[in-house]
């Protein structure tokens, strides 16, 4: 997703213009992570999937993150995973280089998640959004 002045026309991803990436998948056979369920310990549990194409999904996400991360400066950042008909929120934390993945959810019977968090993301100002703002020196 991008601002409504970025020419997208040629086609070409632009990194440093990116507001919100999107991973679509045409199903949810590529999902890069698993939900944790009530009988696993927290502790020990690991949300990533590891088999076949689920982590090629998830480093081909982790490489546009980087990718977008090289060319903005950012505090932090949101991305979406759409594998239809799941949908899952990524908040990648930039100073520990780390994120945090929701749990997924089935927008084609509750769409609400996907368009509530759209709809406030817009609303966002850039430092809310992860943009990172210098801190202005201030006369007194």
């Amino acid at each position: 997703m991008y601002r409504n002045n970025v020419d997208t026309s040629g086609g070409v991803t632009q990194f440093s213009e990116i507001e919100l990436p999107f991973e679509f998948r045409d199903n949810n056979d590529e999902d890069p992570f698993v939900d944790i369920k009530s009988t696993n310990n927290r502790q020990e549990f690991d949300i990533e999937a590891f088999a076949g194409e689920h982590a090629v999904c998830r480093g081909q996400i982790c490489r546009y993150v980087q990718e977008w991360a090289a060319r903005q400066h950012r505090q932090f950042a949101f991305s979406i995973y759409i594998g239809d008909p799941w949908v899952r929120f990524i908040l990648w934390d930039c100073r520990s280089a780390g994120a945090i993945v929701s749990e997924k959810f089935n927008y084609r019977e509750d769409s609400f998640l996907l368009v509530e968090f759209l709809w406030r993301f817009v609303h966002l100002d850039d430092e809310d959004t992860g943009a990172f703002i210098a801190e202005r020196s201030h006369a007194n």
